[in-house]
């Protein structure tokens, strides 16, 4: 369970990289990776990533319904994520951080925004990967904000480092502590897996 997990994932957010690359290899979009961030890029996305996990914290704390809403999700991610290790928790959200934002950002929100119209090219960027990852309408328009959100700073500094570490440490800290210590957000821990499904 634990190994088919890992690189069922891996192979998936790797794999966008891949798609991704591919696709801009046929357009004249051109891959900035500090953009106007400069040499700073990298921290500044993760300063982003503990802000915007700080803020989604505290909704899920201070919101009973939105915990609610979100517990399903929770419990599915748990079942997931909780049998990986840390670095493979990181490794999935390196490629995740890489591979969406190159998706997402890099090539369909350029593409768009070369039509002409740069905020419609966001939001619809931002809808398409909120859509790709529906859970449910709740988690739909958390991830709908989260990529509108990517996709005003990439829009306005032209960082894929900014944009993919931000992207990248979020996904971590949040599988860290929802398989870690998911009560720190009000749900419960999951019960550690049996031994007979565990792969060494």
């Amino acid at each position: 369970m634990k190994h088919s997990v890992f690189v069922t994932m891996s192979l998936f957010e790797g794999g966008l990289s891949v798609i991704a690359l591919l696709l801009l290899s046929f357009t004249t979009i051109v891959i900035n990776p500090p953009g106007s961030a400069g040499a700073g890029a990298l921290l500044w996305g993760c300063l982003a990533a503990l802000a915007t996990y700080g803020a989604m914290a505290l909704s899920v704390r201070w919101l009973p319904g939105f915990r609610a809403r979100l517990r399903p999700h929770i419990g599915q991610m748990q079942q997931l994520f909780t049998p990986l290790s840390l670095w493979q928790l990181a490794f999935i959200s390196l490629l995740a951080g890489v591979g969406e934002e190159l998706l997402f950002r890099v090539l369909l929100q350029n593409w768009l925004a070369g039509f002409g119209y740069p905020s419609v090219a966001i939001v619809l960027a931002s809808l398409v990967f909120a859509a790709l990852h529906w859970l449910s309408l709740t988690y739909f328009l958390v991830t709908l904000v989260v990529g509108l959100a990517f996709g005003i700073v990439y829009h306005t500094t032209q960082s894929f480092v900014l944009v993919a570490s931000w992207h990248g440490v979020y996904d971590f800290i949040a599988l860290v502590i929802v398989s870690r210590c998911p009560q720190w957000l009000g749900f419960s821990q999951a019960s550690p897996p049996s031994p007979n499904t565990q792969t060494h």
